[in-house]
């Protein structure tokens, strides 16, 4: 192959992590994909043969904690040792010009401070090259000096997106609270809550049961006006809410590996069902569960950004409901209801 075509090679790759670089500054998305991108498009710029990013300061007193390694397999060999028992003295020699280059027998380190938005954190890339890319390391201090800055832009981009998120979705409840007081009826309005939640986030069903006589009874489908109560899917679906009912708890299955909850009917419910991911959250008002709302979707897995604006979905609703439903019975039992 002759030069110029390595060249050529060389520029391509070089163009290519650049671009790359340029998107993370506007990099909205989960921190664990921003840094894996980040440092493997770093040590491929440098030409590094492996690299870390730590941090230290997360808690008072706290040492080293690893953020990423790359290639990802490093930490568990040698080379993440070699880096880890080097940072202190990296983070010593950063602190006066922001980047630093550690000359050990076999290999160079080179490390730089990270801009990552917090001023009582340390946050340090550190790279290995092995003595036959000592040119490289020396290269690289400037590179990496000038890249240093995009963690700042990415925590930049995503507290602004968040923040605008947050409007959203405010927005977004208090037009729902709207449109389910319009209702005068609490089946009126517990199917306008249905319907708008599966339109507004694809939901394949929304259902929503209330407690009655020591059960959870399904009061509600979205986009289904009438439905049998004897239906064995009915009957599958009030034992699934049942199940958030008991443990007072929100259920999202497929359970993570971490989640201790019991979820037992809603893994049968959604095989019986062919559903891919279910919700459920109980609804509270003076302290009592009155009801449990579940989502049902087979498109994509419910984010946690989504499952918290469910939990805020209830938390508003719940009222407007409660006094709907108290309003609907005859007038008996609302007379001894009041007396009591």
């Amino acid at each position: 192959m002759s030069t110029t075509t390595i060249h050529e090679i060389d520029n391509q790759l070089l163009l290519k992590c650049l671009e790359d670089l340029q998107k993370l500054r506007h990099e909205t998305g989960d921190p664990s994909v921003f840094w894996s991108q980040y440092i493997e498009t770093l040590r491929e710029v440098v030409s590094a043969e492996a690299g870390v990013v730590a941090v230290r300061g997360l808690k008072d007193g706290a040492s080293w904690q690893p953020v990423v390694f790359s290639p990802k397999n490093i930490k568990l060999g040698a080379f993440a040792k070699t880096i880890f028992d080097k940072l202190d003295p990296a983070a010593d020699a950063c602190a006066e010009k922001g980047s630093a280059l550690l000359e050990e027998p076999g290999y160079k380190l080179t490390a730089v401070n990270l801009r990552a938005g917090a001023d009582a954190q340390t946050c340090l890339a550190v790279f290995y090259f092995p003595e036959t890319r000592a040119a490289e390391a020396d290269a690289s201090l400037k590179i990496l000096k000038v890249l240093n800055d995009i963690p700042a832009n990415y925590q930049l981009c995503k507290s602004a997106y968040e923040a605008m998120a947050r409007q959203e979705q405010f927005a977004g409840i208090l037009e729902l609270m709207m449109m389910m007081n319009t209702q005068d009826r609490f089946l009126s309005s517990a199917m306008t809550y249905c319907n708008e939640l599966s339109s507004r986030h694809r939901c394949e069903r929304v259902s929503l049961g209330w407690f009655k006589d020591g059960y959870i009874r399904l009061q509600t489908m979205s986009h289904v006006d009438d439905f049998d109560k004897k239906m064995e899917i009915v009957q599958k679906l009030e034992m699934a809410m049942e199940e958030s009912y008991d443990q007072d708890a929100d259920i999202v299955w497929p359970l993570s590996h971490e989640d201790k909850t019991i979820a037992r009917d809603h893994e049968a419910f959604a095989k019986s069902q062919n559903v891919s991911h279910m919700a459920s959250f109980p609804l509270r008002a003076h302290n009592e569960i009155v009801g449990v709302c579940t989502f049902e979707r087979n498109e994509t897995a419910f984010q946690d950004n989504e499952l918290r604006l469910f939990r805020l979905y209830c938390d508003q609703a719940v009222r407007r409901l409660q006094d709907l439903k108290d309003s609907d019975r005859w007038f008996g039992a609302r007379w001894a209801s009041a007396l009591k």
